[in-house]
């Protein structure tokens, strides 16, 4: 039987309606039947849910006659009324307002006088209902019915009675925060006598150690309101309150109480005098640091909606930020949101006059720390990508001030580390700008190719990439003609490759400027251009592979036929490329390319079985891929895919070769990273299609793994740790066979004379051996076993080794502790 993996596959088999609509009269009847039954019923319309989302919305008059039965529920046992909360709840985060909100005068009562039963759970959970029923009731630009005014009267007074309450669950006390919140945000229109009174005690929540995270994110929530609610009587303490979270520990807190500054900088900075602002801005430059880029990309988004929504501050952001954000822009740690925050930052300063931030200043400091010899080339792309944000931002004019002056520059560098900058900056300009009309870019960029350094022909590739984003109709034409002529050179034509890479990967997710495409004509000339190439060398052969995957996933229907048709060339170099590019074609998330992956795919991993090793290893990996990523891709070809891939796991003895060092010889393995490869791609199908793994035959093939080199035993003890949580009896089966494995790992002498790289290469075998250890040593009844038992007795629980299980076996209680606090934290 084929089981679906996620909502996706399940779609494709049964059609959504038809799941819940053809049993929905099974389960009202479930649902008025015995009490087990209905608690059941209710748990598992929830798991549909999760699964099929929105597909109970069409059946919710049919389920309602239940759902009522379980609010009313008179019993002394709430489960039932907790399930029918829960489930409510989840349909309703789940439909549309419209499917419900006929039912709210039904349902509100009920689940009003839940808010106020005595048992903290079904009280929290009336609480998320209440949340959801004021966004269904919420009538956004329609006026609100009488009766519907009249529920939301009802609803404020039951969750004031819970958000006022002092000696109440800390569960409930965070649940009625938030409702209070939704419900102000979103009918404090209906609300106006009572929003003052909802503001102060919030305030006082906020004050509060114990509820001031979930007070922080109801202001938020308030602030963000579509209906513009005014603050005012509580804005200046709330402010105070929240520029003093920013110095806390708790990285929580500190990044709520910085989206909660902005939304209230956006929303109400007209009320905020210059002493909290100036505050604000001096705590915000404390987080403008590398090291939490988070939380410095919110600063600095903050300083950027405090220099759009009040100028004056330009002052004091010039003065405070402004010297962080030159520090953080030099760190090699920079990137991601904390650089995006960045380039939009120095946009934000050059457009506001801060002092020392005009547009000239800007420019020559960050072409001055990036020219420095002590700045790292991580820092030098950042710089390059702020000042290209900068020029973006500034106009035309400084765009082609700052582009001639590079070139200029680049005629005659002074040094490599100058010139490195200059072509980035101009490869970073380019992708946003057109500089086709910059005649000595191309001559530029060639010189930099040819150059003796590697650091400035990389940078040269990096400039390409850029300019033809920026420009394909001017450069793209050029980049492909340099491919085609200079295969001679493996050098030149890796730095040529990984442009055009540059290029197919840009206007594949939509970000080359003016939302260029690539004609059908070109992406035929590129990819009988890579095609060429597969015979290159090794470093060439992995871009040219990255290049097919990119161009397979910009118009899949063209390209991966063509690779599929190309799988049993006679050329091993062809083969290896077609295996690798459609692993660079297997994305997380859904794409178009999925659909002709599903066709392509089965027989491309085939090649698992290939006569060449490489082949065989690049196979190998795509099978990990698309295991990881998208697993309901290749279930149903696992059964002849799995003997192929063990296949991979035996030590071959044609593979293995001796290298005559002269004083001694030297035995090389050119199978060891198959094996290793195999093993890992085990792991990850035993993660990802487990219902399809025959664990008879997957734990033979495993403890071949358990005595073979290092690299290979390390994923082989994580996943034997894994086995015995999840097929005890299949370990207990072998559990002869296993243990001597680990006995001689545990055992194994380092030789007298071992380096320190191979101490710690051994500890770390150690570890991973106890951990395997400690969860077989947990399976029940394992004790049983006189081979195990005398195995834990002498081995593992004795000298040394007993101290270093020991830790091992703290280490996993102590996960186990923190795991459980983050989900009931969640």
């Amino acid at each position: 039987m084929n089981r679906p993996s996620d909502g996706t596959k399940l779609r494709e088999e049964d059609d959504d309606n038809s799941v819940i609509g053809c049993q929905s009269p099974h389960f009202t009847c479930c649902v008025a039947s015995i009490y087990p039954f209905k608690v059941g019923v209710f748990a598992m319309l929830r798991e549909l849910l999760t699964v099929l989302n929105d597909a109970a919305e069409a059946h919710i008059p049919d389920l309602m006659p239940g759902i009522l039965s379980s609010l009313q529920d008179k019993g002394n046992n709430s489960g039932l009324k907790i399930e029918g909360l829960m489930f409510l709840n989840a349909a309703m985060a789940r439909s549309s307002a419209q499917t419900f909100r006929p039912h709210i005068p039904v349902l509100a009562p009920p689940v009003l006088s839940a808010v106020n039963e005595r048992y903290y759970k079904v009280t929290s959970e009336a609480l998320r209902v209440c949340e959801e029923m004021a966004r269904v009731i919420y009538p956004g630009e329609e006026p609100l019915s009488p009766e519907l005014q009249g529920i939301t009267s009802s609803l404020y007074e039951a969750v004031l009675v819970r958000l006022t309450a002092q000696d109440q669950d800390q569960e409930v006390k965070e649940r009625a925060i938030s409702c209070m919140a939704v419900t102000v945000a979103l009918l404090g229109n209906y609300l106006n006598a009572q929003q003052e009174q909802v503001l102060n005690v919030l305030l006082e929540r906020l004050r509060n150690e114990i509820t001031r995270l979930t007070a922080v994110k109801a202001f938020s929530t308030i602030t963000s309101s579509p209906l513009r609610l005014d603050l005012s009587p509580v804005l200046s303490p709330a402010v105070a309150e929240l520029t003093s979270f920013l110095r806390k520990a708790n990285r929580l807190l500190r990044q709520a109480s910085l989206e909660t500054l902005i939304a209230m900088v956006k929303s109400q900075s007209e009320a905020l005098g210059a002493a909290e602002l100036d505050a604000l801005v001096v705590e915000a430059a404390n987080l403008v640091t590398d090291e939490d880029l988070h939380l410095a990309a919110q600063s600095l988004r903050l300083c950027c909606t405090l220099l759009a929504a009040q100028p004056p501050s330009a002052q004091a952001i010039g003065d405070k930020v402004l010297p962080k954000a030159m520090t953080l822009v030099q760190s090699q740690l920079l990137q991601g949101v904390g650089l995006e925050a960045l380039q939009q930052f120095f946009a934000a300063v050059a457009a506001s006059g801060a002092p020392g931030g005009s547009f000239e200043n800007l420019l020559q400091s960050l072409l001055s720390y990036g020219a420095a010899a002590h700045t790292p080339k991580a820092a030098q792309s950042s710089i390059a990508k702020c000042i290209a944000a900068l020029c973006h931002s500034a106009g035309t004019e400084h765009v082609n001030s700052t582009v001639s002056s590079l070139l200029a520059k680049l005629k005659a560098p002074d040094n490599a580390q100058q010139q490195r900058l200059d072509l980035l900056v101009i490869g970073e300009i380019g992708r946003r700008e057109n500089l086709a009309l910059f005649d000595s870019v191309k001559s530029t960029i060639n010189m930099a190719l040819e150059s003796p350094l590697d650091e400035i022909k990389s940078a040269g590739s990096m400039a390409l990439g850029g300019v033809a984003v920026g420009s394909l109709e001017t450069f793209l034409p050029f980049l492909l003609e340099q491919i085609g002529t200079q295969s001679e050179s493996s050098k030149h034509q890796y730095m040529l490759l990984k442009s055009l890479n540059e290029v197919i990967a840009s206007v594949t997710k939509g970000t080359a400027s003016g939302g260029a495409r690539l004609e059908q004509a070109q992406q035929e000339h590129i990819l009988q251009l890579l095609l060429k190439n597969c015979e290159s060398e090794e470093e060439c052969r992995n871009v040219v592979a990255e290049c097919a995957g990119s161009l397979a996933l910009l118009n899949p229907s063209f390209v991966i036929p063509q690779l599929q048709s190309l799988v049993e060339s006679e050329s091993s170099a062809m083969r290896w490329l077609v295996v690798t590019a459609l692993r660079y074609a297997i994305t997380e998330k859904p794409s178009e390319a999925d659909k002709a992956l599903a066709i392509s795919l089965p027989p491309a991993l085939m090649c698992i079985a290939d006569a060449d090793r490489h082949v065989r290893r690049a196979a190998v990996l795509t099978l990990s891929s698309v295991s990881h990523n998208k697993p309901s891709l290749i279930r149903d070809n696992l059964p002849d895919l799995l003997p192929a891939l063990y296949g991979q796991t035996v030590v071959r003895e044609d593979l293995i070769r001796i290298v005559d060092l002269g004083p001694f010889k030297h035995k090389i393995d050119d199978g060891l990273e198959l094996r290793k490869a195999a093993f890992e791609c085990m792991d990850m199908v035993m993660d990802q299609c487990a219902s399809y793994v025959d664990y008879a035959v997957f734990v033979q093939h495993l403890e071949s793994g358990l005595k073979d080199h290092y690299d290979v035993k390390m994923p082989c003890h994580s996943m034997l740790a894994k086995l015995a949580q999840r097929s005890p009896h299949t370990v207990l089966a072998h559990i002869e066979g296993i243990v001597p494995l680990l006995e001689k790992t545990l055992t194994a002498k380092l030789k007298s004379d071992a380096v320190k790289q191979e101490v710690d290469r051994n500890d770390d075998m150690l570890r991973s051996c106890l951990r395997a250890v400690d969860a077989v040593a947990r399976i029940p009844s394992v004790d049983s076993n006189s081979s195990f038992s005398n195995f834990m007795k002498n081995v593992v629980q004795a000298g040394p080794m007993a101290a270093k299980y020991q830790a091992v076996k703290e280490e996993r209680q102590e996960a186990e502790v923190t795991a459980v606090r983050d989900r009931a934290a969640h």
